[in-house]
């Protein structure tokens, strides 16, 4: 797909048949460039294909000016930027859902703090705190946000999920738009929080639905408040 830093390939799964999508998921692979981790989210699209999702999973190694390993934080932001406009213009007005793991939670984020309201949901694998104004962009972020981590994460430690939620919860209605899932063990990867009937694997294949609800929870409640 052409961007206006370069072309990046796109791994671009859609509901089966005729269906019409209902929501998309726009997933951000970590910072190596094996496979395995590029095509990590891979694994969430066949289920959320049939709950009437369109998956987009840019591989961000495919463009120079977006590889992880050399790329400048504007050029990747504006390769995401470029991508969900593609999408809202394939798919018109339905909520988008943005999913990041560790390198691509920290840019999951920026994208978020960007595109303001018009995400619906973003969720977070072991997101990595090395980006500019951390608290700003996080504060930012208006959409309701999931985080998931691994308590034996060796390579971004657990301890950091508290940076992230003290910012989130700050946030307008922050506190109950910011849902934390958390697990003893499952190392920096998303496949254990994708584990056949476990409450992460829950959220995360319905999340555009729940970051909706929350959406209209909270918008009710302050609302109410105001009258």
């Amino acid at each position: 797909m052409a961007t206006s830093v370069g072309s990046v390939e796109i791994g671009l799964l859609e509901p089966r048949g005729s269906r019409t999508a209902q929501t998309v998921a726009l997933c951000i692979h970590g910072k190596a460039h094996r496979a395995e981790v590029v095509w990590e989210w891979i694994e969430m699209a066949p289920p959320l294909r049939e709950r009437g999702a369109a998956v987009i999973c840019p591989n961000l190694h495919s463009c120079p000016r977006t590889t992880p390993a050399q790329a400048c934080d504007e050029d990747v932001l504006a390769a995401l930027r470029d991508l969900v406009r593609w999408a809202q213009d394939r798919y018109g007005a339905i909520p988008i859902a943005i999913y990041g793991k560790s390198w691509g939670g920290a840019r999951a984020v920026e994208l978020a703090a960007a595109e303001g309201a018009s995400l619906q949901g973003l969720a977070l694998a072991c997101p990595s705190n090395k980006f500019a104004d951390l608290e700003g962009k996080l504060l930012a972020v208006s959409c309701p946000v999931l985080l998931l981590w691994a308590q034996d994460d060796d390579v971004i430690p657990f301890q950091y999920h508290r940076v992230f939620l003290a910012h989130l919860k700050r946030r307008q209605a922050g506190k109950l738009r910011t849902l934390l899932e958390v697990l003893e063990a499952g190392g920096h990867r998303v496949s254990p929080f994708l584990e056949p009937g476990s409450r992460s694997r829950d959220k995360l294949l319905t999340w555009a639905e729940l970051s909706g609800f929350l959406q209209a929870q909270t918008s009710s409640a302050t609302n109410d408040s105001e009258d």
